[in-house]
């Protein structure tokens, strides 16, 4: 278990700080769906495991690809939603990550009594697939406001920060 822990950290250690860019230099919508639909087929995976090193590296593969997803489902936060609501909308998307992050083995431990231990990396798979679903609904252009080359701030030769 611990090395699967320092997987997943190592993981968003190495790959967090180029998700911000390749979340500003590429299309989000196509960021988003890449890695949702790569961690759908690496959660499906899981159950057909049958050596240790495989479970070791589809969970690095797993937090790499989330790595990658975090940052770039934050920054559209403020392009999907009004500005009005957007305070309720982020304090939402925290605590529904917070909470999911507590309840969320609790909860796949009592449907995976009820429906048995492949089951679940399936269920998991299917839920994966029905964010895919959301992520299509949302139209490309609203995820990528305020994101240009001219946003880009030149640093100035010699400077001493």
């Amino acid at each position: 278990m611990a090395s699967a822990l320092t997987l997943r950290v190592t993981a968003y250690i190495i790959f967090s700080p180029f998700a911000g860019v390749v979340s500003e230099k590429f299309q989000r919508k196509q960021i988003l769906l890449i890695t949702q639909f790569a961690r759908m087929t690496i959660v499906c995976m899981l159950p057909f495991v049958n050596a240790e090193w495989q479970l070791y590296a589809l969970i690095f593969a797993l937090n790499v690809f989330a790595a990658f997803f975090t940052p770039t489902y934050r920054a559209i936060i403020p392009q999907i939603v009004e500005k009005e609501i957007y305070r309720e909308a982020n304090g939402l998307s925290m605590a529904t990550f917070q909470l999911l992050s507590v309840f969320g083995p609790a909860l796949a431990g009592i449907v995976a009594v009820w429906l048995g231990a492949t089951q679940i990396f399936f269920v998991n798979g299917a839920t994966l697939f029905i964010a895919i679903l959301f992520i299509l609904s949302i139209p490309k252009s609203s995820l990528q406001k305020g994101v240009s080359s001219d946003n880009a701030v030149p640093q100035k030769r010699g400077a001493k920060y």
